[in-house]
């Protein structure tokens, strides 16, 4: 989905940097380094696993084994930058979104991938990055399906609603539970 989303941006000509919120070890940031091995890469993430002010917003509707399951406290950007092939491109942003964005507000992009499984920083991000999309850029966030992480997908409808953008569906994958499917909102900008 990544390389298909990158070469249709490349193909019409879409500048502008890239970005990833959510980063945890490198694992989509790779493949989106790979695809983009020409831009500017921000890379934003705690490194040290959820903030406490966005979970204590949604306790009540996450999992009770959340913390065990979205552990994210082992990292560090030296473990997720050893994943990304295009390393000099990437600017790190350690910290709190959206306060890691701060002096970028003139920074233009062509795609961002939101992967921060929280309503209070998806909503951030979406705030912040959807008025720097250049026209026809993407913006991807992950879990807007998972049955766990409600936040997400309240973010995602609460912003378009507000704002009257549209937004489209993609399954991303499947478990070994037929009955669990997780998948991607996907915003673009129209051209």
């Amino acid at each position: 989905m990544v390389e298909a989303t990158a070469r249709d941006i490349c193909r019409n000509g879409i500048q502008g940097a890239v970005a990833e919120c959510g980063v945890n070890r490198g694992g989509t940031a790779r493949y989106i380094s790979m695809f983009f091995p020409d831009r500017k890469f921000y890379l934003f993430d705690t490194f040290k696993g959820f903030d406490v002010r966005d979970v204590s917003d949604e306790h009540e509707d996450l999992p009770s084994d959340f913390w065990q399951r979205w552990d994210y406290t082992n990292n560090s950007a030296e473990l997720a930058l050893k994943n990304i092939p295009y390393r000099s491109n990437c600017v790190v942003r350690e910290g709190y979104f959206p306060e890691t964005a701060k002096g970028l507000e003139d920074e233009r992009f062509a795609f961002v991938s939101l992967d921060m499984d929280l309503y209070k920083p998806v909503l951030a991000g979406l705030e912040f990055f959807y008025p720097r999309m250049n026209p026809g850029g993407v913006i991807f966030i992950d879990d807007f399906m998972n049955q766990h992480l409600f936040g997400v997908r309240k973010a995602v409808i609460e912003f378009c609603k507000r704002d009257h953008i549209p937004y489209v569906v993609a399954p991303q994958y499947q478990f070994e539970d037929t009955r669990y499917y997780d998948g991607w909102a996907i915003i673009q900008k129209p051209l």
